[in-house]
């Protein structure tokens, strides 16, 4: 499976490495910048929305996981399906089960956003 996500609230998918995209409805008209996928079904997104998206069933369908004080994220990634980070304007948020919730960390970053995990 292969998701981008894009410009107005863009999401595409993949299930046939490339060959066929289907246009998915995120509900929403704000920018993203990334998606990662925990496992198969879980996965999320983050953009200029103040909000992180989640979907439990593979892409289909996404719905607000988060709404955040950060009014713009640039990167998500996980090290396993409870570990994960979030890089902003704002900092660092971590969480540590899965995303049912997410805490700020201290560190102000000054840009660009991207992050390499490595486990």
């Amino acid at each position: 499976m292969c998701t981008v996500v894009g410009l107005t609230g863009v999401i595409i998918k993949s299930t046939d490495r490339g060959e066929n995209w289907v246009t998915l409805n995120s509900g929403t008209n704000f920018d993203f910048y990334d998606v990662t996928f925990v496992n198969k079904d879980k996965g999320f997104i983050v953009g200029n929305s103040n909000q992180i998206l989640l979907t439990t069933d593979g892409g289909n369908n996404w719905v607000t996981n988060l709404t955040t004080s950060f009014p713009w994220m640039f990167d998500i990634d996980f090290i396993n399906e409870n570990r994960g980070f979030v890089l902003g304007s704002s900092g660092l948020r971590i969480t540590t089960n899965g995303g049912n919730s997410w805490t700020s960390n201290p560190y102000k970053l000054g840009g660009p956003y991207d992050a390499l995990i490595i486990d």
